[in-house]
């Protein structure tokens, strides 16, 4: 799928991801750009990587204003990793890799 504005919206998969899995530690968002790095051809890495460059300053910036927004996201990246026990899948969901990895959105 060919998009307008990667980076616009490789930012707003990523902020749905984060806030619909709870995630906020730094091994959980860690996983989450390996995820998105692993699933999208290297053409895109560079909107990933803006992408979430972007994500963490927000975070970071709602945690130092002393927003409560900063405890919705608890491991985001978590739910990405099999390697880590605290970012496991629990149940599926729907996220499958494509051998082409030229996909431009990180969901499907």
């Amino acid at each position: 799928m060919e998009s307008e504005n990667p980076y616009v919206d490789f930012r707003g998969s990523m902020e749905e991801m984060v806030e619909s899995h709870g995630l906020k530690d730094w091994e959980c968002l860690e996983a989450l750009l390996g995820w998105y790095l692993r699933v999208n051809g290297k053409r895109n890495h560079g909107f990933i990587v803006e992408a979430f460059v972007d994500l963490l300053m927000s975070l970071a910036s709602d945690k130092s204003n002393g927003s409560d927004s900063i405890t919705r996201y608890s491991s985001a990246a978590s739910c990405f990793s099999a390697s880590s026990p605290s970012c496991s899948l629990k149940g599926g969901n729907g996220i499958h890799e494509e051998d082409d990895g030229d996909d431009v959105l990180g969901k499907r």
